[in-house]
């Protein structure tokens, strides 16, 4: 989250300043009360700084709608026939799903990134709810 009134673009020319500033002794505490952000934010673009460099510490796009894309009814039924087949024939490794692998989906096959709290209200609206599988020793006998 960015600070009340910051930009994507005020907010990328600030990362990097807290990124660089990693080196010359001053505290993750020091940096953000000088930048007006969250200490959490100055450590994340601290690590991402020394792992990538400056190209690490660009502003990134929003989740979410993009280019006014998103599912239209027709789309929803589609995505729940999809999701009714079930996660080996979309292609992934086990019969489980998740939002995350929804969202893999969705974007895969409609263009459209979600973020995952978004999904889960979509998938509610399509019917589906979240289900937790029930736990059973492997080596449970069968028989009541």
């Amino acid at each position: 989250m960015r600070p009340k009134g910051m930009t994507k673009a005020d907010l990328e020319a600030t990362s990097p300043r807290g990124g660089d500033d990693g080196g010359r002794g001053m505290s993750c505490h020091e940096v953000a009360r000088r930048l007006g952000c969250a200490p959490s934010s100055v450590i994340r673009w601290r690590q991402n700084f020394v792992e990538g460099g400056r190209d690490a510490i660009r502003a990134i796009p929003e989740e979410g709608k993009q280019h006014g894309a998103y599912l239209d009814d027709d789309d929803r039924a589609k995505l729940a026939a999809l999701i009714v087949r079930g996660p080996r024939a979309a292609g992934f490794s086990t019969d489980l799903w998740s939002l995350s692998r929804i969202r893999i989906l969705v974007e895969r096959e409609f263009g459209v990134t979600y973020s995952v709290g978004h999904l889960h209200r979509i998938m509610a609206s399509i019917g589906f709810s979240a289900q937790k599988p029930e736990k059973r020793a492997r080596e449970q006998d069968p028989r009541p």
